[in-house]
């Protein structure tokens, strides 16, 4: 058995664009990073008391900008002057087969790997440089040499679970999207929500399944309301 924590990443500039009266499919949105209100909320992961409670032995990210941004500023900031860069506890991989399902609009189009970490780099020197460690310890060496061209394997969640099982680590933190979420967990869930932690199991069986019967609460009924202020709730037991 493994716990998973999924978390969807902070609000992105996809996320905001109706509101700006631009297309998602406008191809300035290509690979777009986090909106102010996404990074805030990646920050916010740092203290939040779900993830403070475990002590993670693995991460794992999409390769897409808006998810590795958040794992890099909600998951990956360190003390430099504590912690030297070998001695880092975590490993982060970047796993393709977490990248978002739906290649017809630009945000969902990857970036090659060389070009994505020059643009987080310049992006993380200014919103998190205590981060910037971190990032030199993301692992890439499982990306294909074929990525960012289209990636359609059907079974790549599946083979992302068979990967999971194979490791020795215990406790992992998985940085994604939607609709990955909703596949990881056979679509027992509703609409997930920016930067909300969600805890699972790993069964032997490779099965992922949610701690507890959940429910995701709105405080926006707009349709943006997905990137607002929500949380996920246990239901009450029955008898209790």
């Amino acid at each position: 058995m493994k716990n998973i924590v999924l978390i969807r990443h902070g609000q992105s500039m996809g996320q905001t664009a109706s509101r700006q009266g631009i297309s998602r499919k406008d191809p300035s949105l290509h690979d777009c990073s986090l909106s102010q209100k996404g990074i805030q909320q990646a920050y916010d992961l740092r203290k939040d008391p779900l993830l403070t409670a475990y002590n993670f032995d693995l991460v794992c990210t999409s390769p897409l900008m808006r998810a590795i941004s958040t794992c890099a500023i909600g998951l990956g900031h360190i003390d430099s002057k504590k912690i030297p860069r070998e001695d880092l506890p975590t490993k982060f991989f970047v796993r393709v087969e977490l990248s978002e399902f739906g290649s017809g609009i630009p945000e969902n189009a990857g970036r090659p790997i060389e070009e994505l970490s020059k643009i987080l780099r310049r992006q993380l020197k200014v919103e998190a440089p205590d981060s910037l460690m971190c990032l030199d310890n993301f692992d890439v060496s499982t990306i294909p040499e074929t990525w960012p061209n289209a990636y359609n394997d059907p079974h790549r969640i599946r083979k992302f679970i068979a990967w999971l099982q194979q490791r020795d680590e215990k406790n992992i933190a998985v940085v994604c999207h939607s609709l990955v979420i909703k596949t990881l967990l056979n679509n027992r869930i509703g609409s997930i929500p920016n930067c909300v932690p969600i805890e699972c199991d790993l069964t032997c069986d490779g099965q992922l399944k949610l701690k507890t019967e959940c429910c995701i609460e709105s405080t926006d009924s707009s349709n943006e309301g997905r990137a607002s202020s929500k949380r996920i709730k246990k239901k009450k037991e029955k008898g209790k």
